[in-house]
């Protein structure tokens, strides 16, 4: 980092090279103008951005929802609202319906049950995947509509729960299958509106220190602001050391890391726990560095430049990250049969519990329905003797 800008002055390696304290820095540095003033680079040996590191957050906190998990809120207030609607509809058509006063007049207890409940039994029959059989007209017990319109209506209504009970089915089999990851962010922007929740750092005097620090672009402002904010409190957010930072992350639940993808993605490819986020930032060249005017840059400028025609830094790069990166994708994205547990499955029981306790409440108020009429009989009764 620069210390003084009117001399460009530099600190940790950039000075010790600039100084001529050391004869190469051998590491993932950055090329930029202001150390290009000071120093000398080789040909840049490797391309990268600069993302944010954090810890892999996944939806296990989240076991006691997972019935409404396959449904965005939206979607299944929609289906609620649309189950009420559908049964209203229902009920009306088949209260008006002409058929049942001259085809079924000596069906009375039909014509009475379609005329109050059948409308919501069948529909919501069917939207539970109960319901499918209620079009067989021998099923008269499960309130099936017996209309030409009730029973277009009805059949549009089963192809409907059709797609949302398959969905629904497909969807939950694969959230108590698959561990799904989620991401507290996937850009600097969302990251900036979660610092109260979460605290971030980079390597103090880097590059993205500077920049972070420095920027006048709104999200680089923010970020560097909330570096500033945090380091009162704790100054190792600017730690010098890339590992300490690293393992800040991996010890902590809500810290994050700014670094270079290139190194980042080693890091994640070494440990599974570990994610980056989405969005990429800040084009990096990196090169080893000289002291200005060395004649050791052309020697090895040469040497990477065929290493890297040749494709042997990206074979290298494959050979050791990539096979640990596909594992990891594997890791997180695989779906198989496993035993699941009682915290997987906890929702299902708190509907059973919802039910007993409506169920409860509902006898109890029938019961005094009951009461209540038995004592209003009671009382016409002794009062006509």
């Amino acid at each position: 980092m620069v210390v003084n800008k009117t001399t460009l002055e530099f600190n940790g390696l950039i000075g010790q090279v600039q100084r001529k304290e050391v004869d190469m820095v051998v590491g993932d540095i950055a090329i930029s103008n202001e150390r290009e003033m000071v120093m000398d680079f080789t040909v840049p040996f490797y391309f990268t951005y600069s993302t944010v590191l954090m810890k892999r957050l996944t939806n296990e906190n989240n076991n006691w929802r997972k019935l409404a998990d396959p449904f965005k809120w939206q979607v299944i207030l929609l289906v609620i609202a649309t189950l009420f609607l559908g049964s209203i509809i229902m009920m009306i058509l088949e209260r008006n319906n002409p058929f049942y006063t001259t085809a079924l007049k000596s069906h009375e207890s039909v014509h009475n049950c379609l005329r109050n409940r059948c409308g919501f039994m069948s529909v919501y029959g069917s939207i539970s995947g109960l319901g499918m059989i209620v079009l067989n007209e021998s099923h008269s017990d499960v309130h099936s509509p017996r209309s030409i319109t009730g029973r277009t209506l009805f059949s549009t209504w089963c192809l409907f729960s059709l797609v949302i009970y398959g969905t629904y089915c497909g969807n939950l089999t694969a959230s108590l299958t698959v561990v799904q990851e989620t991401k507290p962010f996937n850009s600097l922007s969302e990251m900036a509106k979660q610092v109260d929740s979460y605290k971030w750092g980079t390597i103090g005097g880097s590059l993205w220190e500077e920049l972070f620090m420095t920027s006048t672009t709104p999200n680089f402002k923010a970020i560097g602001e909330a570096i500033r904010r945090f380091n009162k409190t704790d100054p190792d957010v600017l730690n010098k050391n890339n590992a300490y930072h690293i393992n800040k992350v991996k010890n902590e639940d809500n810290y994050a890391f700014i670094g270079d993808d290139g190194s980042l993605t080693k890091t994640i490819a070494n440990d599974c726990r570990l994610t980056k986020m989405r969005e990429r930032f800040i084009s990096l060249s990196i090169a080893f560095g000289f002291p200005d005017k060395s004649p050791h840059v052309l020697i090895f400028s040469e040497r990477l430049s065929r290493m890297y025609s040749s494709g042997l830094i990206k074979f290298l790069k494959r050979k050791w990250w990539r096979s640990k990166k596909e594992k990891c994708d594997k890791e997180t994205t695989k779906a198989e049969a496993k035993q699941l547990k009682l915290k997987h499955v906890q929702s299902a029981f708190y509907v059973a519990a919802g039910g007993l306790a409506l169920s409860t409440i509902a006898f109890g108020i029938e019961l005094l329905i009951s009461k209540i009429r038995h004592w209003t009989r009671c009382n016409v009764r002794s009062g006509l003797d």
